[in-house]
């Protein structure tokens, strides 16, 4: 595809997008989807769900086939997926998708510039793009690395609403610069593997790889945290591109990055997702309901 002829196509995240060939082509060749497969795969894992011990089941159609995709149809894998999905919260309640709240509820971290969902899905394999950076969280702002979990965690369910990321996966763009030794004292080990087991077996989602650029030699220690957490599969997906934004660009489009990478976008803003999550609140609040951690009487209707 050349420069000319590049379309960038924006996330999709308003109710009733439409389903393209094209779309229901590179469903079927990867994942095996049609509508009949669909339709019955979702009746059975359904039933599974429902049959959970301790949890209280999210049973929207939308939200369950987002596990059956994410794992090629795999009944058993999707199910453990979904378990894990929803057990995250068991490690800190008040932290970790908490129950009865919502992105209004995290403006402050929102504010502090540390994630982004890029508005443009990547020309070069159709996944959108998350990035992490420091901003301007330090240490003494008193947040550690596991507050960063759940406006994360709300951004890519907003990605997810696009059946193209469901398909096409996302990816992680994670900018080292201005990292300093007293950063580590906020870099729990909870919270890395938390973050790690979310990333690749336990979110609703097609893990496609993660980019680290400007690194400094901390990133070692980060690394020797998270690597033992990884699948060896998931570890040839994490690519290292140092200050080389020529590198990064065969893997993320330039047209999509912003000038912050050397690309082609105006400076990284939350502005546009962040009135997204703000309008959609209290849906997030509705769905916070479910899982483990909750009682059915807790439901909101």
């Amino acid at each position: 595809m050349t420069k000319d002829t590049l379309v960038l196509k924006e996330l999709e995240i308003t109710p009733n997008r439409a389903i393209t060939p094209e779309w229901r082509k590179k469903a079927y060749c990867e994942l095996g989807e049609s509508d009949e497969v669909r339709k019955a795969s979702l009746s059975e894992f359904k039933q599974l769900v429902q049959e959970l011990p301790d949890c209280v089941p999210r049973l929207e159609e939308d939200f369950l086939v987002r596990f059956l995709r994410a794992k090629k149809y795999d009944q058993e894998k999707a199910l453990k997926m979904y378990k894990n999905f929803f057990k995250v919260r068991l490690l800190d309640p008040k932290i970790y998708s908490p129950v009865g709240k919502g992105p209004k509820d995290v403006v402050e971290l929102y504010k502090l510039n540390v994630g982004f969902l890029l508005k443009h899905r990547n020309p070069i394999n159709g996944a959108c793009v998350i990035v992490w950076q420091f901003g301007q969280w330090t240490p003494e702002t008193g947040y550690d690395l596991s507050h960063i979990y759940t406006p994360t965690i709300y951004a890519v369910e907003l990605a997810l609403r696009d059946p193209e990321v469901q398909l096409n996966g996302f990816m992680f763009l994670i900018n080292f610069i201005n990292m300093e030794w007293r950063f580590l004292k906020v870099f729990g080990l909870n919270a890395v593997r938390a973050l790690i087991n979310t990333a690749q077996d336990g979110y609703p989602a097609r893990f496609k790889g993660a980019h680290i650029v400007n690194h400094s030699p901390l990133w070692n220690i980060v690394w020797g945290m998270g690597r033992p957490f990884l699948s060896y599969k998931l570890r040839d997906r994490v690519h290292l591109h140092g200050s080389d934004m020529s590198s990064l660009h065969r893997h993320i489009d330039k047209s999509i990055l912003p000038s912050d990478f050397d690309g082609d976008q105006p400076p990284m803003s939350s502005d546009w997702f962040t009135k997204e999550l703000y309008e959609q609140h209290d849906d997030f609040v509705k769905n916070s309901y479910y899982g483990y951690g909750v009682n059915n009487k807790d439901v909101q209707s």
